[in-house]
């Protein structure tokens, strides 16, 4: 299975889950689900947009998408940029990481 639709299917079956960067959890742990909107690949640039666009994940190399245990993970990247608004005042925020993994965990229960 490619990359595009490992990421597709595990969300059609998870429903979307939480968010944990290389530098640990985007907010409370499991306190937000979030649902994929569209994902892309080009030449070595995998895009992943999550609630309507206001979560954008830009995997620079990456190297593997899989799922453990229930959690989709994105690993062996050169370099991820993440750029997210604020819920409420849309304030544009962006972080860049060089390397580390990225999950995106299951919900406990669905």
């Amino acid at each position: 299975m490619n990359i595009q639709a490992t990421i597709q299917d595990w969300f059609k079956h998870s429903h979307g889950g939480s968010l944990m960067l290389p530098n640990g959890w985007f907010g409370r742990p499991y306190d937000n689900i979030h649902r994929l909107t569209s994902v892309s690949l080009a030449e070595d640039l995998l895009t992943v947009s999550l609630d309507d666009g206001w979560l954008i994940l830009r995997f620079g190399g990456i190297q593997e998408v899989y799922e453990d245990q229930r959690d989709l993970v994105f690993s062996g990247f050169h370099r991820l940029d993440f750029d997210w608004k604020e819920y409420g005042n849309n304030e544009l925020h962006s972080e860049s990481f060089s390397a580390g993994v990225v999950k995106i965990v299951a919900i406990p229960g669905r």
